[in-house]
């Protein structure tokens, strides 16, 4: 391969990687002090419970960050998720998973506005099934006969097993995928505009109370969301709008990364060529989810 030729595939390699790669917050300069009160208030290092926001969580928010964008189940393709707090806003709220080829396809996990998950927001279960079909549903007690009897709450076929998280306000939507979020100004002061509005953090084995209901277990294995709906340059950019604690799922590593990572730069486009014309599918799919990004940032 020539040099030009090189430089033409070094060059595309760039330009896949920029939206979505991007350059991620910097959680170590952030004052996210109430976000860390919430861990020490509900996570501490096992055997010990947390008691009156005693002990420090084992988890610190601004140097444990994982940066993580796009999630898969891990095991029976079951999980559950469990409210944990909104600090300080007080408009309605949806939060839930979206399908990462189509982003527009979603599943309503908690939804403040009315209906399931108002109040006390108890623990959604979430299931991934045959055909890449997701439900979130809760378990209530049955009247007069002992037991509990699913509630569905919303449901959807993904493209796929993979998954991010949104977190809607009235009018604005923003995702856990940043490149799918409009740019905000820098909150992290790192001279860079931002576009993450949610920061998330992988259990480290602490008794966590995520409902303050008394119900200790371990958080190995599990994951912790904190979206942010604004970023602005005038408000505490705290990352405290809605904050879920979810079990059984795992990060899967963004697909730009993955070419970067993948071995031998020598070929590629002709690989990608032949991709493409074997299975149609999967480029109808990223079609899809190119058009969306378009729309997005128009």
């Amino acid at each position: 391969m020539n040099w030009k030729r090189r430089f033409a595939v070094v060059g595309a390699l760039a330009l896949l990687a920029g939206p979505a790669s991007g350059v991620p917050l910097d959680a170590t300069s952030m004052d996210l002090s109430v976000l860390q009160r919430l861990f020490d208030c509900r996570t501490a290092p096992s055997p010990n419970p947390p008691v009156d926001c005693g002990a420090p969580s084992n988890i610190n928010v601004n140097t444990d960050e994982t940066g993580s964008e796009a999630f898969a189940f891990t095991g029976a393709g079951s999980s559950s998720a469990a409210y944990m707090a909104t600090v300080n806003f007080g408009g309605a709220l949806e939060f839930g998973l979206y399908d990462q080829v189509d982003p527009t396809n979603k599943v309503t996990l908690f939804d403040t506005s009315g209906g399931s998950g108002e109040g006390d927001l108890t623990n959604i279960f979430v299931e991934f099934g045959a055909g890449n079909t997701v439900l979130s549903f809760t378990l209530e007690p049955i009247p007069v006969f002992p037991g509990l009897a699913l509630v569905p709450i919303d449901s959807a076929v993904f493209a796929g097993d993979v998954f991010g998280f949104y977190l809607t306000s009235g009018g604005t939507t923003v995702y856990t995928e940043s490149d799918l979020n409009p740019t905000a100004p820098d909150v992290d002061g790192d001279g860079v505009a931002d576009n993450d509005h949610f920061l998330t953090y992988s259990g480290t084995g602490d008794q966590v109370d995520s409902n303050s209901n008394n119900a200790y277990l371990s958080d190995f294995g599990h994951y912790y969301v904190a979206g942010e709906v604004a970023l602005n340059d005038w408000n505490p950019n705290d990352f405290t709008d809605f904050v879920v604690q979810l079990e059984s799922i795992q990060s899967v590593a963004e697909p730009t990364s993955l070419l970067l990572v993948g071995a031998g730069l020598l070929g590629l486009a002709g690989r990608a060529r032949r991709r493409r014309l074997a299975h149609p599918r999967l480029h109808r799919r990223r079609h899809q989810r190119q058009t969306f990004l378009d729309q997005r940032h128009k």
